[in-house]
């Protein structure tokens, strides 16, 4: 982990006398705090249980000529037989103390060794072991606040020690009984993550947790902030009241990047009631995360589920059209018909709604109005990421899903080029992915749609004139999208073919409804496919008319590379093509073909104006 090179706190070596405390001194990294009815236990299959905690060679220098006595710890169960307390220089080899004890306790306890353990100044485990006597019942406790750094804490299972520092449980409860405890600050920095949407150029909070590990109170913290290779940046927090065994969250204002692409940020404890820490070994952490270019954007894809025998359906849009108002153009929309009642049947209903319907609804049975916010929860504990109308409407999961997608970062920016020919009423539309930053090591998936607006018909509650928009009309890649390869700092291009008939039947009415070129668009959108309805989620996406010869460069602004949009150069009487292509054809103003190019090649052309058609995209060029 790269770290701030704080040389003048790792100098700072326990120079100075400490006054030593006379009473019993309680010591560890738990706050005590805990629930009974939430134990732990790392092994399914044994019966002998155990949690240690690690003394480092630094906090036993600080802590030397002290004495550990006993240690202090509850349980879930009192069902335990053969407790044993010990103290060893590495775990798994012989103890240098061990006491058998008894009386497991579900309420903090102290239990004494037969003589005290005097830190000498080497590093230390302290720990204890149990059996479960007749219950399956996991006897472990810990405090639930976030994780240390590795190497912290530890939980026995199946005959050996594991490190469950970060398994997302907090701190054993578990502490050292200290007599001759020095007075002492000592702050733990704990892990952070930095999960968000950045861009350089604006301003970010960023919050850590801090623990004191001391005998101290602290009163005020300074802490230096880095993000990538930019300057230190220094904060001070005053006014604190963090009292021993206990953590505390800080939040720095004001952290604003100004260079793009990935970077670690690091964050450090320099100073603990104004002046230096006894054990700065711990006082730093990092993370990492990604910066955006300022103008990057990202659009959110919001899917509505819904039928024409739904009554309650004009509502759910409704409630779509109010939530999003003002923002239109930060939304991309599709509308999945899939709810069908009785003899009613629905005109747009397509198979690859059903498919997507049973995959995120998890579950056979659908329901109307619903929808869902780039595929992904809205909140926690939910078995499916789709929601229905609840007395808030669809708004319950509208409002938190948009406001938690805007902090999501979008990854990849998405951009199409669309070559449609009228007359033919055939296409080539081609989606070009540029990736900021590998999202996952999951499956990436593209999908492509084909939706229709402006449809007028049936609907229940509403009428017969009742205007459709944002329906499913074709996946171009199939009902759960095609595999695309994403490399960073790259774009990824796929090309799809299609051809819009007059009609389109319903898969399953086999109802028909007049395709109107004009009112079609092409929805793009990248995201994961993991096999699991929670954790296939959309990261970004983009929408393009179908009729407009043109491109999109994408949500964002990604950086100029050698397979950005290409554009037609005028030089000496000749035309030729700047940037990645696949196709340009060069048209005059009769809409005569003239010329076509390939790679790097130069046409000569005769005075006069010409349109230049490059993958679909279509630039004026005078020749003079």
């Amino acid at each position: 982990m790269k770290k701030f090179l704080l040389s003048a706190l790792f100098a700072a070596a326990l120079v100075a006398p400490q006054t030593m405390l006379a009473q019993k001194t309680y010591m560890g990294y738990t706050t005590a705090e805990f629930n009974r009815n939430k134990g732990q236990g790392f092994s399914t299959t044994s019966k002998t249980h155990g949690v240690a905690i690690h003394l480092s060679a630094a906090k036993a220098a600080e802590l030397k000529g002290a004495r550990v006595v006993g240690l202090r710890f509850a349980n879930s169960t009192r069902m335990l037989l053969d407790m044993n307390i010990f103290a060893t220089r590495k775990l798994g080899d012989a103890p240098l103390r061990q006491t058998a004890v008894s009386g497991a306790s579900t309420s903090l306890k102290d239990y004494m060794f037969d003589s005290p353990i005097e830190i000498d100044g080497s590093e230390l485990f302290f720990g204890y072991t149990a059996k479960l006597n007749n219950t399956n019942m996991p006897p472990l406790l810990f405090d639930g606040t976030s994780n240390f750094a590795a190497g912290v804490a530890y939980g026995y299972a199946d005959g050996s020690w594991i490190d469950v520092s970060q398994k997302g449980v907090g701190a054993p409860v578990l502490q050292l009984v200290v007599e001759g405890a020095p007075e002492l600050t000592d702050v733990v920095m704990k892990p952070f993550s930095v999960d968000g949407f950045f861009k350089v150029n604006n301003t970010y909070s960023i919050g850590a947790e801090v623990f004191n590990f001391g005998t101290k109170p602290i009163t005020s913290l300074v802490v230096t902030s880095r993000l990538g290779n930019e300057g230190e940046k220094t904060h001070t927090i005053d006014g604190l009241n963090i009292l021993p065994n206990s953590a505390y969250n800080f939040k720095l204002d004001n952290i604003k990047p100004t260079k793009e692409g990935k970077a670690e940020v690091s964050l450090a404890v320099s100073s603990v009631n104004g002046g230096a820490d006894m054990d700065a070994t711990d006082n730093v952490s990092s993370a990492s995360t990604y910066f955006y270019p300022e103008g990057m954007k990202k659009k959110i894809l919001i899917e509505k589920f819904t039928g024409q025998a739904c009554g309650n359906c004009p509502r759910g849009d409704r409630e779509i059209e109010e939530t999003t108002k003002g923002r239109e153009e930060d939304f991309v929309e599709v509308c999945h018909h899939t709810y069908l009642n009785g003899a009613t049947a629905d005109l747009f209903a397509m198979t690859e709604s059903f498919y997507v319907g049973q995959f995120y609804y998890n579950s056979n049975n659908s329901y109307a109005p619903a929808a869902m916010v780039n595929r992904a929860p809205w909140k926690e504990g939910l078995s499916t990421v789709v929601f229905g109308e609840s007395s808030q409407g669809l708004t319950e999961g509208l409002v938190p899903g948009i406001a938690l997608q805007d902090k999501t970062e979008p990854y990849v920016n998405v951009g199409m080029v669309n070559n449609y020919d009228a007359t033919t009423r055939k296409g080539e539309v081609t989606v070009k992915v540029f990736t900021y930053n590998m999202p996952s090591n999951a499956q990436h998936s593209l999908n492509v749609y084909l939706t229709q607006d402006g449809v007028m018909g049936y609907q229940s509650s509403a009428g017969s004139n009742y205007v459709h928009n944002h329906a499913l009309r074709q996946a171009l890649t199939g009902n759960f999208g095609a595999a695309i390869n994403l490399k960073e700092g790259e774009w990824v291009e796929k090309s799809y073919s299609y051809e819009l008939p007059d009609t389109i039947v319903s898969t399953y009415s086999h109802g028909k409804v007049k395709a109107v070129a004009e009112n079609m668009n092409i929805v793009a959108f990248v995201g994961d496919y993991t096999g699991d309805c929670l954790t296939s989620v959309v990261y970004n996406c983009n929408s393009l008319p179908l009729v407009t010869n043109g491109a999109t460069a994408g949500v964002g602004q990604a950086p100029m590379v050698d397979r950005e949009w290409a554009k037609p150069i005028v030089l000496n009487g000749q035309v030729s093509i700047l940037g990645h292509y696949n196709r340009a054809e060069i048209y005059d103003l009769s809409g005569k073909r003239v010329a076509a190019l390939v790679g790097d090649t130069s046409v000569p052309l005769a005075k006069g104006v010409y349109v230049v058609r490059i993958d679909g995209r279509s630039t004026k060029v005078l020749m003079k």
